[in-house]
This record gives C-alpha cells, sequence and structure tokens, in this order.
C-alpha cells in the first residue's frame, strides 16, 4: 500500500526548508502567482497561504532555463 502525503508549508516554513531564500521574495511570487504559474503549487485555506512542496520543485523546474 503506497501513501502519498502531501507536504503542504507556510511561507515561514516554506523559506525555512530552503524552498526559496527569502520571505520576501516568495510572498513576491505568491502575489504574481496567476501569472507566473505558480497558483497551481498554492492553496488557500482561509487567510492562510500553503505551498504545496513538490508541485513548487515541479513549478521550478519548469522554468525556462537562463
Amino acid at each position: 500500500m503506497t501513501t502519498n502525503t502531501r507536504r503542504l508549508l507556510t511561507v515561514k516554513q516554506a523559506v525555512d526548508a530552503g524552498l526559496y531564500p527569502n520571505v520576501g521574495g516568495l510572498r513576491y511570487l505568491l502575489f504574481n502567482a496567476k501569472q507566473n504559474g505558480l497558483e497551481r503549487a498554492v492553496r488557500k485555506i482561509g487567510r492562510r497561504t500553503l505551498i504545496d512542496e513538490q508541485a513548487f520543485f515541479e513549478w521550478v523546474d519548469s522554468q525556462p532555463k537562463v
């Protein structure tokens, strides 16, 4: 039996876990999530914003390489 557990992180937890270097930069990405495609990794529960860790990394991998 396989269990797929999603790890949902708050903005602070995501920064502490190393998903992004700083809170301000991550909040900027979240603010523009509809334009940059990050909305598929974001879950809103009430006023709380949660980030799906696996979906975030999939989004990062889909970004053009510079």
